[in-house]
């Protein structure tokens, strides 16, 4: 039977912290403002409090804390919520002082840190600490940080070993989370003061013995922990959050949200880990990234992305970063995909937007080779890979290893015996003119913005072949163009270059081009279906494998292609091994 609550039960919820750790997404928004999923981690707090019965709910604030205000003003929580700003921050006991009047108005009161996750039945723990006569009850689990004594009657005897208590029973972690009775006023200073509610509660355990109790949720021990729990100060607490609630292992609370979100989630269907938000600030709007734990792969998006955004090349400007918490806060470049804009237009009209994009694609390749060295020798440029022969032939392993071992169920044998067909092919992709490639061009990765074509997911960018780009961006299995249209932009392309300063230092006939063309198009066809094939089965995410049969067809007429081109390579076990596919 549902616990009843008769008495009066106020709270107060700490939100006036830096979020130091999660900087510089804290920069742009408050840790109690932190979107999971369509609502604040604020509303989340005040929404489990009001349904275990409190009335009125005190909150400080003081870093953004106008941002605070403006969220409680637009909701419904605004008759039933005060605002305590502090001039300067004054820790964990020094709100309650300043929230007394409010506070000991009830007769328990609930403290809740702003940064908690949590589904913890507070009911429970207001009927436990009002039934112990306590006159503090702090929530504990098994966790990260088990400095919390806990006897075996309930009572806590000892924090952070401070007192010097004997062995407890058990060791445990404070949740952030405390109901008080009124009596803890007398264990705190009588003005608003900096000082910390730990002291407050070691005091009570000194002069009262039995009077500080632990709540665990679940006396019977049959779990480790009974509720939900996260701590999301951190990065990876976050983003592990938010994919709790994504997946359903946290359910949020039912109905509309009443705050305006001022960081919204944006909906992002790429391969990586990362998660990316709309930050709305004014008239301005910035999108904030957090990536996952590949510092490697999240230095290259900073660096490449502050040099191509100062060379003028389309890249979004990043206002700030930290590479130790791998969390970037950046220019927000608008909604207007090249993906979603060919959707349902003409192939006329596809051809305009198309032609402006590979214009883009000359111009990228002018304003950065200035700053490119040969690489005839293995060197490379600061800053960028190079795509020599070993990472082209690490991508053929990538699409021979899933697509044709994993999806098409291929035995090692049939494989090995692609080698030398590979080990060619990059040799030959290897000998072409060298110029820094985006790597991943395609129709979800260009957007336009003011009249100019912009781009993203640019940490992959290296230095390759001349062709890679343009055929990433024609053979798109995403985006489907009529054969017809792109042999008109790969004309359109060889063109626009004739005319760019670049012709000058890298010659070459259109016959060879078409050559070029021919193999970086079979490189990026093979890397494309490895990807959905790893993406749909080994992470899982079955959207991927509709694109196989189109990205199959695209190589199977590269392959035809460079038969017929007289390019003087041949890869026939290739040829037949895919025309005994049958999807």
């Amino acid at each position: 039977m549902e616990a009843q609550i008769k008495d009066k039960i106020n709270a107060i919820v700490l939100a006036a912290g830096h979020g130091s750790r999660l900087a510089p997404l804290t920069d742009e928004i408050p840790k109690p403002l932190l979107p999971l999923g369509n609502i604040m981690l604020l509303e989340i707090i005040l929404r489990s409090l009001r349904r275990a019965g409190v009335e009125k709910f005190a909150i400080n604030t003081h870093h953004l804390g106008n941002k605070i205000s403006d969220a409680v003003s637009q909701s419904c929580w605004r008759g039933r919520v005060v605002l305590y700003e502090e001039a300067k921050i004054l820790g964990t006991g020094g709100p309650i002082v300043n929230a007394k009047e409010l506070l000991s108005s009830s007769d328990c009161f609930i403290l809740h840190n702003g940064d908690i996750l949590t589904n913890l039945d507070f009911k429970g723990l207001i009927c436990d600490h009002l039934s112990s006569g306590a006159h503090a009850t702090m929530a504990l689990l098994e966790g990260p940080e088990n400095k919390v004594s806990l006897e075996s009657d309930g009572s806590i005897s000892d924090i952070l070993g401070r007192l010097g208590a004997p062995t407890p029973a058990r060791l445990l972690t404070y949740a952030g989370i405390t109901a008080f009775s009124p009596e803890i006023f007398r264990h705190l200073p009588a003005e608003p003061v900096s000082c910390s509610v730990i002291e407050a509660i070691l005091s009570v355990v000194k002069e009262s013995p039995g009077k500080v109790r632990g709540y665990i949720g679940d006396c019977t021990g049959e779990k480790k922990n009974p509720f939900y729990w996260k701590d999301i100060g951190s990065p990876g607490s976050f983003l592990d959050a938010s994919r709790d609630v994504a997946s359903g292992a946290f359910k949020l609370p039912a109905g509309k949200p009443s705050m305006p979100l001022q960081m919204k989630p944006m909906p992002f269907k790429g391969a990586s880990e990362r998660v990316f938000f709309r930050i709305s600030d004014g008239d301005e709007s910035k999108v904030a990234m957090c990536s996952g734990r590949d510092t490697a792969d999240f230095k290259r998006f900073v660096e490449i992305g502050k040099y191509l955004h100062s060379c003028g090349a389309g890249t979004p400007r990043i206002h700030s970063y930290s590479m130790d918490r791998h969390i970037v806060v950046m220019e927000d470049l608008g909604d207007d995909v090249l993906l979603d804009r060919i959707k349902g237009v003409s192939t006329s009209e596809r051809g305009k937007l198309y032609t402006r994009v590979v214009r883009w694609l000359v111009d990228f390749q002018n304003l950065t080779y200035k700053d490119m060295r040969s690489v005839r020798a293995g060197e490379e440029s600061p800053g960028f890979r190079v795509f020599n022969t070993d990472y082209l032939q690490w991508e053929t392993s990538y699409f021979s290893e899933n697509f044709l071992g994993r999806y098409c169920g291929l035995g090692e044998k049939a494989l090995r015996e692609l080698d030398c067909e590979f080990c060619s092919l990059a040799a030959e992709t290897f000998s072409h003119p060298q110029v820094l490639i985006h790597r991943d061009f395609q129709a979800t990765n260009i957007i336009f913005k003011e009249g100019s074509v912009r781009v993203v997911d640019f940490q992959g960018a290296r230095i390759g072949s001349i062709a890679y780009d343009l055929m990433s961006l024609l053979k798109d299995p995403y985006a489907k163009l009529p054969r017809k249209l792109r042999e008109e932009l790969c004309q359109a392309y060889l063109d626009v270059f004739a005319r760019s300063p670049l012709s000058r230092k890298i010659k070459f006939s259109r016959q060879e081009f078409a050559r070029f063309a021919g193999c970086a198009g079979l490189q990026r066809s093979m890397q494309a279906l490895g990807a959905y094939a790893f993406l749909g089965l080994t992470k899982g995410k079955k959207s991927y494998l509709r694109h196989i049969p189109k990205g199959l067809g695209l190589l199977r007429e590269g392959l035809d292609d460079l038969d017929s081109g007289g390019a003087g390579l041949r890869l026939p076990k290739l040829k037949k091994t895919l025309s005994m596919i049958d999807l």
